[in-house]
């Protein structure tokens, strides 16, 4: 009963709970009417609404449009006129570049004029452009590139150089202090610059002006002969006439006042030149004694043996004698020997006469020893001379280095000069010895044949 009884309750609440959905459902379809209604009715308010914007939308949106179109186009003029821009600036600084180039090039050539100009000008206008060149030399240590007052210095000094060529052309004369004299002193007078040549006249001294050794350089006045000095002095006076020229650029003047004496030579080399004079002196006065003592001696001829021997043979010794009288040199002892030894063995003769030879060979061969030790000598000294000379050098170079040539000249003078005469003294010597030594040779020969000469022919004679 319990059981049909709940049964019964949830079938009544079932009906109850479907009864009261049905009518909820009905309110809630009716009132999904109603919203759909007003729904519609605004979303046909609303698409009225769109339709009236819609046409000022798409207008404003095509003014937009064009605006847009507007603005890029002038986005891209302004893209361009920027990127014309930059390139204009590269191209003004490429060029602004290439100027301060051009700039700094010509004021390069100015400096190497201005040096080229202050080696190149004659050493008396030294004095007269020095204050100039030092100007163009201290407007160029700022730094950076040329200053307009570094080009304006330099253009002036330019314009400076250019009337100095003018006046050189021409011939210039300017009062000159820097002029040395002959002996060393600074001399004031009057110069006068034509082209490349210098000339220079004061009360004293007159001559063409040339460049002293340095360092430092120095100008110095050499003079000329008496007509010429005459020429130079009567032109600076009255400004023409006639100058002495030397063609060469004082080339021929400079060879020919430095050559040096033969006294000069000497004394530049040092003191192994004494020896080697002193052999040279010895030896060249033995070789002339000797050649006049072996160069005079001839050997007796045929003629004069056979005489001899037909008076000894017909015992006529007393005209033998005078015959050998006649004959000179050493061959005299040696036939007076075999005319007094000729009736005595054959042997003994040839004793006697090889005796005699032997006797004469030590006056024949005097002096000879003395020329051939100075034909060896003498180079020997000459490279001592030399060994000590540059010994001299290098001490010279040690203590002023080898920027000044002449602080080095008495050690290579000394080194080369004593070569030179040893060679001088041992080639002549050596030359002598060998001529005077076969002279001597051959005279020797010549006693053995007259010696061997006479035995045989006293030998045939007797039989």
């Amino acid at each position: 009963m319990k059981l049909i009884h709940k049964l019964s309750l949830c079938c009544t609440g079932f009906l109850l709970i479907i009864s009261l959905s049905s009518q909820e459902i009905s309110q809630v379809n009716a009132g999904a009417r109603r919203d759909l209604d007003v729904a519609i009715r605004r979303l046909a308010a609303q698409r009225s609404t769109i339709a009236t914007e819609k046409v000022a939308l798409s207008r404003n949106a095509r003014q937009a449009k064009e605006e847009a179109s507007i603005k890029r186009r002038e986005l891209e003029r302004l893209n361009r006129l920027k990127d014309n821009a930059s390139v204009g600036i590269e191209s003004l600084r490429e060029e602004n570049r290439k100027l301060e180039e051009d700039i700094t090039y010509v004021s390069n050539l100015f400096q190497d004029y201005t040096r080229e100009f202050d080696a190149n000008i004659d050493i008396t206008e030294k004095a007269i452009y020095q204050a100039d060149i030092d100007l163009v030399h201290e407007a160029n240590l700022g730094e950076g590139g040329p200053s307009i007052n570094q080009l304006t210095t330099e253009f002036r000094f330019l314009q400076t150089a250019l009337a100095r060529l003018e006046k050189a052309t021409g011939g210039h004369r300017f009062h000159s202090t820097t002029v040395l004299g002959p002996d060393g002193g600074v001399l004031s007078g009057s110069s006068i610059l034509i082209g490349p040549f210098s000339f220079f006249s004061n009360d004293d001294h007159v001559g063409l002006v040339r460049v002293d050794k340095g360092p430092p350089l120095r100008p110095r006045v050499q003079s000329l002969g008496k007509e010429q000095s005459g020429s130079i002095r009567d032109f600076l006076l009255r400004g023409g006439g006639d100058l002495p020229f030397d063609p060469t650029l004082q080339d021929a003047l400079q060879i020919q006042y430095s050559q040096r004496s033969f006294f000069d030579e000497i004394w530049a080399g040092g003191v192994w030149i004494w020896p080697i004079l002193v052999f040279a002196l010895v030896s060249f006065i033995g070789a002339a004694v000797k050649l006049v003592e072996v160069f005079t001696v001839h050997n007796p001829s045929r003629e004069t043996l056979d005489e001899v021997l037909s008076n000894v043979q017909a015992g006529n010794d007393n005209t033998a004698r005078d015959l050998a009288a006649q004959v000179k040199g050493p061959f005299r002892p040696l036939l007076e020997s075999a005319i007094e030894f000729s009736r005595s063995r054959k042997e003994l003769l040839e004793e006697v006469l090889f005796e005699k030879i032997l006797e004469a060979q030590p006056r024949l061969e005097r002096f000879l020893p003395f020329i051939a030790v100075t034909a060896a000598a003498s180079p020997l000294l000459g490279l001592l001379g030399t060994v000590t000379g540059m010994i001299t050098t290098f001490q010279q170079i040690t203590l002023f280095g080898t920027s000044d040539a002449s602080k080095l000249a008495s050690g290579i003078s000394e080194a080369l000069v004593t070569t030179k005469f040893g060679l001088i003294a041992a080639i002549p010597a050596l030359v002598l010895h060998a001529l005077l030594a076969r002279r001597v040779q051959g005279l020797l020969a010549g006693m053995e044949k007259f010696s061997t000469a006479f035995v045989n022919g006293l030998e045939s004679k007797r039989q």
